[in-house]
């Protein structure tokens, strides 16, 4: 398996904190090398809901969070893409709440897709996956 941790923004200089109290969406690749010989891949942002359910809305949401050339976002235009797709207002939520951390090791990752496992007999059993994080946020610190 390869395991890739990338930071949300689609851009390599984006920073991992928006300020001192706003973390930013961080991501988790998986790539699983089955014994056929296949490939599975999985993709985790560590936000536990996700603000777009189709292609459609991620490009719909995307776009109303553009910013203009001075660097602003046209708060107009999100709320118009809120209105239209209510049921996104979660995943939206989740967005703009995210805690800073310290580490990727301190962050939990939830799976965007729903999949199938199949046993030797073609029974199908549908699940999610989340990926919870093993270190503490905060630092145990130890006096001598």
């Amino acid at each position: 398996m390869v395991v890739r941790l990338s930071n949300g923004a689609g851009s390599p200089y984006a920073p991992d904190l928006q300020s001192a109290r706003h973390g930013a969406t961080l991501g988790l690749g998986v790539e699983f090398a089955l014994p056929s010989g296949a490939r599975a891949t999985w993709a985790a942002p560590n936000m536990a809901a996700f603000p777009a359910g189709t292609p459609q809305e991620f490009i719909a949401v995307t776009t109303a969070q553009r910013r203009n050339a001075r660097g602003h976002r046209n708060p107009l235009a999100l709320l118009g893409f809120v209105v239209r797709h209510l049921r996104t207002l979660p995943g939206l939520l989740a967005l703009i709440g995210h805690p800073p951390i310290r580490s990727f090791a301190a962050a939990d990752f939830h799976g965007l897709h729903a999949y199938y496992l199949v046993d030797g007999e073609g029974r199908r059993q549908a699940f999610r996956y989340h990926w919870t994080a093993t270190m503490a946020e905060e630092p145990t610190v130890s006096r001598v």
